[in-house]
């Protein structure tokens, strides 16, 4: 490249100081140099509006989650941009679903459910290497409606389960604030406020009735 382009150049990757790296990125940002050659380290958090054209080589190495990424760092200005994938042929059939996905669409959504039902969620997790199997009766990737019902009726029930304990809770409170009141009279006549003698109730509880009545 530099033989061709000369100083107009740069370069980064993940061996140079940081110093180094933001040095050539501000160049490439500037226009001082419109032609940067780098490794992945530009794969995130590089924002240059100007930058139209990015050249991929070995796209087959990737995953898509990379390739996306990667792909994002042109077009985020109001120019045109481009985004070339470079591939050594033959290409596996895992690999080709990759270059064919990335082709077909730029939604991130559709990228991320193509690369689950690839990679499967297993490598997701970084299980995958100890063999740890996935769900027995259902895959991610392809009864994902079905789990969605299921996480929203798991949800409603979790709610469902937790009023009706507060419910108990507040029942049996009352309870034993009626049988309180039985046994040792209204809390007015020993001075303390319903509200008091309600909120003791879980403590009064637990004594001996002879001890609560004295209180």
């Amino acid at each position: 490249m530099q033989e061709i382009f000369g100083a107009r150049v740069g370069i980064v990757h993940g061996k140079m100081k940081a110093a180094d790296k933001d040095q050539a990125m501000e160049r490439f940002a500037n226009g001082t140099t419109p032609v940067l050659v780098a490794t992945t380290v530009v794969e995130v958090g590089v924002d240059v509006p100007e930058a139209t054209i990015m050249v991929i080589e070995h796209a087959e190495r990737f995953g898509l989650a990379q390739l996306h990424q990667l792909r994002g760092r042109v077009g985020r200005g109001k120019d045109k941009s481009t985004c070339l994938l470079l591939y050594r042929a033959p290409l596996g059939a895992t690999a080709k679903r990759r270059i064919a996905t990335m082709r077909d669409t730029e939604d991130g959504f559709r990228i991320a459910e193509e690369d689950l039902a690839l990679r499967g969620e297993g490598e997701i997790l970084r299980h995958q290497a100890e063999r740890l199997a996935g769900f027995k009766l259902a895959d991610a990737s392809v009864h994902r409606d079905l789990l969605e019902t299921g996480a929203a009726r798991r949800g409603t029930d979790r709610r469902e389960r937790s009023f009706a304990q507060i419910s108990a809770r507040r029942s049996a409170t009352r309870a034993a604030a009626s049988v309180r009141a039985r046994r040792c009279g209204p809390p007015a006549r020993r001075g303390l406020s319903a509200g008091v003698a309600v909120r003791a109730v879980t403590v009064v509880a637990r004594l001996r009735d002879d001890a609560e009545c004295a209180m």
